[in-house]
């Protein structure tokens, strides 16, 4: 069994880590079809009382949430194909059997994370197991 902290390990995804990089805002105000930018919401409402705030280096912060995210996708791809690998047996669970009891597994447990759809997994496999064995009898 793999954790999903192990799989994070793995791939360099620490899920504690906040993003390091400040927003740099600015605002706008707007009057007579002038738009003017401004340090502080202060100075812009007195402007006018059309202003509003904007974030200067957003594109960097959305960079650095991508690259968080690209990580964690490739940590539970680790997590899911360890999953794979340690469940289709090919005597009893193929990849078709494999998919339907992930489905309940994920249904059951993902609101809880990856650890708690394992341990679905397991107690959906075993039960999967016991069905194909009480058939064959």
């Amino acid at each position: 069994m793999i954790k999903y902290q192990t799989a994070c390990e793995q791939v360099g995804y620490d899920k504690t880590v906040s993003c390091p990089i400040e927003p740099i805002p600015t605002w706008f105000a707007y009057s007579g079809g002038v738009s003017k930018e401004f340090k502080s919401a202060e100075e812009a409402k007195k402007y006018s009382r059309m202003f509003e705030k904007v974030v200067k280096n957003k594109a960097e912060i959305q960079a650095w949430w991508d690259g968080r995210k690209a990580l964690e996708s490739q940590a539970r791809d680790v997590w899911y194909a360890a999953l794979r690998e340690e469940f289709i047996d090919g005597e009893f669970i193929s990849e078709a059997l494999f998919d339907v009891c992930y489905s309940e597994a994920y249904d059951r447990g993902h609101h809880a994370g990856c650890d708690e759809v394992y341990a679905y997994m397991d107690a959906t496999v075993s039960f999967a197991k016991r069905v194909l064995e009480a058939s064959k009898a």
